[in-house]
């Protein structure tokens, strides 16, 4: 026999509520065996659910009687089950519970840490760090503000004809300059036309090649 209890409700105030389940909710599993919860501690996401069976030959419980979380299977004898969805208005946990029958038979459930995945292109998503392939930002994270759109940074970029330009390094490249360093201001970058003769000149530290004069060539 499959015992079942839906938390989806939260007083009698409410008249309904949606439970939204992700598309990848996960079935958890955990076995009554040699008196112990196996195993005793399991992790979920909201819309996850836990599934107790009872391998045992005596009867056991799935109890948890503290707020808001709150489930009870009853006596459950060999090989019968319960489960239990757990979502956002049982809170964050963690939730202990027990075996009513048999003391010291305990486990936990407990929420698995959710925070900001960056994605190629400054796309932001609240996620597992097992569930993001990306870039996780920790736990607790928010994508509010964005934590993955980034600040360009700008400096002094001399361009072929000797003038200036407050750029990107990667505007500077495409604009066949030299980046002389972030918040560089032209000021500084000496920049001015000069009648050297032009060539070839390669920056090590951005791999660029650009035409300009010798002294400018550092």
């Amino acid at each position: 026999m499959l015992k079942k209890l839906l938390t989806c409700t939260a007083g009698l105030a409410l008249l309904a509520l949606i439970c939204i389940v992700p598309v990848h909710a996960t079935t958890h599993q955990v076995i009554m065996q040699n008196l112990q919860f196996i195993p005793s501690a399991v992790e979920v996401a909201y819309g996850d659910t836990v599934k107790w069976t009872n391998q045992d030959p005596v009867q056991h419980t799935t109890t948890r009687t503290a707020t808001p979380k709150m489930w009870d299977s009853g006596p459950l004898g060999p090989g019968q089950s319960f489960f239990d969805v757990f979502v956002a208005v049982d809170g964050p946990g963690p939730w202990t519970y027990e075996c009513t029958i048999h003391l010291g038979m305990t486990g936990v459930i407990r929420l698995t840490p959710l925070g900001a995945c960056c994605a190629p292109g400054g796309a932001c998503t609240i996620t597992s760090q097992a569930n993001c392939p990306f870039d996780w930002k920790g736990a607790g994270t928010t994508c509010n503000p964005n934590p993955c759109v980034t600040t360009n940074v700008f400096g002094a970029c001399c361009l072929p004809n000797g003038g200036c330009a407050y750029l990107t390094a990667a505007e500077c490249a495409g604009a066949g300059g030299i980046y002389r360093g972030d918040n560089i201001p032209c000021s500084q970058a000496d920049c001015d036309h000069s009648t050297e003769p032009t060539g070839a000149c390669c920056i090590p530290s951005t791999g660029q090649c650009v035409n300009t004069t010798a002294s400018k060539c550092q």
